[in-house]
């Protein structure tokens, strides 16, 4: 969905727009942690990944693949306190 919200800019001799996308691959673990205020920890483990996209136009930009620019290892950690997991 990322995409939908793509900024396409002018660019030496064309367009050139950025946008991220996430997964799909996505690994999510709870561990226990023996406190009775915070018993539980989540961590997810997923891959931001930046695309560019370039065309001589707006329009043409916008229709032309992607290209992987980078990918990013994200790993994330929220904690369960008092019923409810805080980000």
């Amino acid at each position: 969905m990322n995409i939908l919200g793509i900024d396409v800019m002018p660019r030496d001799q064309g367009f050139v727009g950025r946008y991220v996308c996430y997964g799909p691959e996505c690994k999510f673990s709870v561990k226990e942690t023996g406190s009775p205020e915070t018993p539980f920890v989540g961590v997810l483990h997923y891959s931001e990944k930046h695309f560019l996209k370039k065309g001589e136009t707006r329009q043409k930009t916008i229709q032309s693949p992607g290209m992987l620019t980078k990918k990013i290892r994200v790993t994330e950690i929220f904690r369960f306190t008092h019923g409810k997991w805080v980000y």
